[in-house]
C-alpha cells in the first residue's frame, strides 16, 4: 500500500487548557492510480488531513505509513526528503513565484533533487508542453490567465515525478469552463499517480474522481468507490538525489527579487558604498602620503648611505683584536641590495667651513655614494654632482643661502643657486689627548678648498648640510696624514645602497639578521652590527604617524559600514516578510532550511557586492578631486597624494588596484552576509502552513 492513515487524530490547543479536535481516528488507505476526492464543508478538517499527508503537519495521535514504513520517528530532514521525492502540490491560489517565468517555476523543483541544469530545462519544457503551455514558457505568472497559472502549477507538481499529487481546491479560483479543463488534466495524470484532491464541489468530485471520501467534523462519513481504478505499482525512473539548491539558483532568485525593489536596494547600496569609498580613499591617502614622504626623504643626497658599526656584547670583547679589513662585513656585502661597503672616514672632528673668509659652524658634513649613483636626487638637483677624485661639493638649499649671504647677497630675495661655483674651505680640527690630565685638546688643523658644483633642494628641516665625494676627501686626508696614528679596524663602515628605496630594508636587515636575528638592542652573539641612518629614521617616524592616522580614520569611517549593515539587515528582514509565500512554496516542495537561508544570504551578498563595487567607483571618481584639494590646502605639488595602490592581476601584465579592491569588495560582501544572517535564520523558522495560509 502506497499510503496508510492508521487511527490518525489531530488536536490543536486553543488556550492553555482548551483544545480543538480537527481530525478524529482517521483510517484510510491509498494506492497509486487512484483519483481520490476529500469532500466536505469548510472547517471539516479536509486541509488538515492534506497537510498531514504532505508532511507539513504531524498528527497528535496515530500514524502515517508510507510504503509500509511508519513515520513516527521521522525527523525534519526525513519529511523534507519525503516531500521532495514523493509529493507534488497543486494549490487553489496557484502559489507560483511571481518573479520567475513559467519554465523557471517548474525547473526550480528539480534543482532540489539534484538534476543537472540541462536535464532540468529539458524536463520542464516537456512538462509545460504536456499541459499545453509550449507558447508561454517564458511568461511570468502576472502575464498568465488563471487556468494557465494552474497548468504551470500542475507541471511543477509533476516535475519531481512524485507518486502523490496533493490538490487543494485546484478549481476554486477558476471559472467553470477552465475548472473542467483542469479536472480533465488531473484525471489524465491520475493514471500514473495517486491524486488526493480536497474540494467542496460535489459535482466535480463525483464526475472525475475514482473515489470520494466525505468528512464532517473531523470524522469520515463515507468512503465511496465511484469508478474502479487501475492500480499502478510502477516506480519513478527519474534519477533523484538528495540535493540542495545550488548557490547559483539562490543568487538567481535573489537577483530577480532585488530587481523588483531597486529603489530600496539602491539606497542601501549607496549607504554601504560610503564606507567602502571612504576606506579606499584613506588607504589611497596613506599610500600616496607614504610614497610622497619616501620620495622626499630619499631626495636627501646621502639617503642611499647607511652608517654601520661593529657591536659588542660587552666591553671586554670590544678590546680584543678583531680583523682590521673589510672581511668582517662579508655577510652584509652579499646582500643583493648592497652596492659597496667602505670605511667610515669618521671626520667627526670637523669644526667649520670658511666661505669668503667668513666661518660657518655647526654644519653637517656627509659623504656621497659616488658620481654614478645619484639618480635619487636628479629631480631636486640644480647643477651637477661632484666627480670622484675632484675637490667638489654639493650643498643643500639652507647651506646655499648661508653661502650667498656670506658673499653679501640677500638669502630671502636673491637666487640661492648663485652659490654654485663658489669655493668653500673645509677645516678639520683633529682632537688630541693631554698625556698628563687625559683631557681632549685641540690638535692639528687640516684645510682643503672645495668648489660648490650643485645644490640639492631637500625637505626643509632647517638644517644646513654639505656633501662630499668620498674618494676626494679620503685622498686629501690620507695625503695630509689625518689617519696616521688612528686605529683603522673597520669597526665603523658606510653601506652604499644600490636602490635608495631599499635603504630602510637594508637597515632593518642589518639590525636584525646580522645582530643575532632578534633586532636592535638585544644580542645573542658576542658581536654583531648596528646600522643607523637619520634619513631612514625620519622616514620611519613619519610613516608610523601616517599609519596611526590611517587606522584612526578607518575606525571612524567604519561607522558607515556598521550603519549600512543595519540597513541591510532591515532590508533582508523586510524581504523575508515579503517573500513569505515563496518560502512556503519552496519548503512545500522539499527545500531545507539551509536552502532557504542560502537564498537570503545570497541576497545579502548581492547587496554587499553592489555596495563594494559602487564604493570603488565612487573612490576613483573622488580621487582626482581630493588630490587637487589637498595640494591647494597644503601648497604642495603631489598629483598622487591620494594614490590607491596598484598591483598586478595574477598571470597578467595588467596593473590595477587589484588586491586592495578585491579585499574591500570581499569585506563589503562579508559585512552584508553577516548583517543578513539573523533575517535568514528567521526565514527558516517560517512554517509552510502559515506561509501559504497567509496568502
Amino acid at each position: 500500500m502506497l499510503l496508510t492513515l492508521n487511527k490518525l487524530s489531530k488536536k490543536y490547543t486553543i488556550e492553555k487548557k482548551k483544545s480543538f479536535s480537527a481530525l478524529h481516528c482517521i483510517d484510510l488507505n491509498f494506492e497509486k492510480g487512484e483519483f481520490v476526492s476529500i469532500l466536505g464543508p469548510s472547517g471539516c478538517g479536509k486541509s488538515t488531513l492534506l497537510n498531514i499527508i504532505a508532511g507539513l503537519d504531524q498528527p497528535s495521535e496515530g500514524d502515517l505509513i508510507i510504503d509500509e514504513k511508519s513515520t513516527k520517528k521521522y525527523k525534519k530532514k526525513d519529511w523534507d526528503l519525503y516531500r521532495k521525492n514523493n509529493i507534488g502540490f497543486v494549490f487553489q491560489s496557484f502559489n507560483l513565484i511571481e518573479h520567475l517565468s513559467a519554465l523557471e517555476n517548474v525547473e526550480i523543483v528539480m534543482n532540489l533533487i539534484g538534476l543537472s541544469r540541462k536535464n532540468r530545462i529539458d524536463r520542464a519544457k516537456k512538462l509545460l508542453r504536456q499541459v499545453g503551455l509550449e507558447k508561454h514558457m517564458e511568461h511570468k505568472p502576472g502575464e498568465l490567465s488563471g487556468g494557465q497559472k494552474q497548468r504551470v502549477a500542475i507541471a511543477r507538481a509533476l516535475a519531481n515525478d512524485p507518486d502523490i499529487i496533493l490538490a487543494d481546491e485546484p478549481t476554486g479560483a477558476l471559472d467553470r469552463k477552465t475548472g473542467i479543463q483542469i479536472m480533465q488534466l488531473l484525471k489524465e495524470i491520475s493514471q500514473n499517480k495517486l491524486i488526493i484532491m480536497v474540494t467542496h464541489n460535489r459535482e466535480l468530485a463525483y464526475e472525475y474522481s475514482s473515489r470520494v471520501v466525505s468528512i464532517l467534523d473531523g470524522k469520515i462519513q463515507k468512503d465511496e468507490i465511484i469508478n474502479e481504478s487501475s492500480k499502478n505499482i510502477k516506480k519513478s525512473k527519474l534519477k533523484k538525489k538528495d540535493g540542495s539548491m545550488s548557490f547559483g539558483d539562490a543568487m538567481k532568485l535573489s537577483f530577480r527579487n532585488i530587481k523588483q525593489k531597486m529603489g530600496r536596494v539602491a539606497i542601501t547600496t549607496i549607504a554601504g558604498s560610503i564606507g567602502i569609498a571612504g576606506i579606499l580613499l584613506v588607504i589611497g591617502l596613506s599610500s600616496g602620503a607614504t610614497d610622497y614622504i619616501d620620495l622626499q626623504t630619499n631626495s636627501f643626497a646621502s639617503a642611499n648611505i647607511i652608517q654601520t658599526s661593529m657591536k659588542f656584547k660587552n666591553d671586554a670583547i670590544q678590546k680584543t683584536n678583531y680583523p682590521k679589513d673589510i672581511k668582517i662585513y662579508d655577510n652584509i656585502k652579499k646582500n643583493p641590495d648592497v652596492l659597496n661597503i667602505r670605511e667610515d672616514l669618521n671626520v667627526k672632528d670637523i669644526t667649520s667651513f670658511n666661505v669668503n673668509n667668513k666661518t660657518i659652524k655647526d654644519i653637517s658634513f656627509n659623504s656621497l655614494a659616488g658620481q654614478n649613483n645619484h639618480s635619487n636626487i636628479d629631480h631636486v638637483l640644480k647643477g651637477n654632482v661632484p666627480k670622484d677624485n675632484k675637490n667638489e661639493l654639493i650643498v643643500n638649499k639652507d647651506m646655499a643661502k648661508n653661502i650667498i649671504e656670506n658673499y653679501g647677497m640677500n638669502p630671502d630675495k636673491d637666487d640661492y643657486t648663485k652659490a654654485i661655483g663658489k669655493n668653500i674651505d673645509v677645516v678639520i680640527q683633529s682632537k688630541a689627548t693631554n698625556p698628563v690630565t687625559g683631557e681632549a685638546i685641540s690638535g692639528k688643523k687640516y684645510t682643503q678648498s672645495f668648489k660648490v658644483v650643485g645644490i640639492v633642494n631637500e625637505i626643509a628641516l632647517s638644517s644646513a648640510a654639505v656633501y662630499y665625494s668620498y674618494d676626494s676627501v679620503h685622498s686629501w686626508l690620507q695625503k695630509d696624514g689625518y689617519f696616521v696614528g688612528k686605529e683603522k679596524r673597520m669597526v665603523n663602515a658606510e653601506i652604499v645602497i644600490k636602490d635608495v628605496h631599499n635603504n630602510e630594508k637594508v637597515l632593518n636587515y642589518i639590525n636584525n639578521k646580522e645582530n643575532g636575528g632578534i633586532g636592535e638592542g638585544k644580542m645573542t652573539k658576542d658581536k654583531g652590527f648596528y646600522a643607523t641612518s637619520q634619513i631612514v629614521m625620519v622616514k620611519i617616524a613619519i610613516k608610523t604617524l601616517i599609519d596611526l592616522a590611517q587606522a584612526v580614520m578607518i575606525i571612524f569611517i567604519s561607522v558607515a559600514l556598521i550603519v549600512s549593515a543595519i540597513l541591510i539587515g532591515i532590508v533582508i528582514f523586510s524581504s523575508v516578510l515579503e517573500r513569505k509565500k515563496e518560502i512556503g512554496i519552496l519548503k512545500a516542495v522539499g527545500a531545507r532550511n539551509k536552502d532557504i537561508a542560502r537564498i537570503f544570504k545570497a541576497e545579502s551578498a548581492l547587496i554587499g557586492l553592489f555596495a563594494g563595487i559602487t564604493g570603488v567607483i565612487v573612490a576613483f571618481i573622488i580621487q582626482p578631486i581630493a588630490n587637487k584639494m589637498i595640494n591647494n590646502i597644503l601648497n604642495i605639488n603631489a598629483n598622487n597624494i591620494v594614490n590607491i595602490p596598484l598591483s598586478s592581476i595574477p598571470f597578467t601584465d595588467i596593473k590595477i588596484p587589484f588586491i586592495t579592491i578585491i579585499a574591500l569588495i570581499c569585506i563589503s560582501v562579508l559585512v552584508a552576509v553577516l548583517a543578513g544572517h539573523f533575517p535568514s535564520k528567521r526565514a527558516t523558522k517560517i512554517k509552510v502552513i502559515d506561509a501559504l495560509r497567509d496568502e
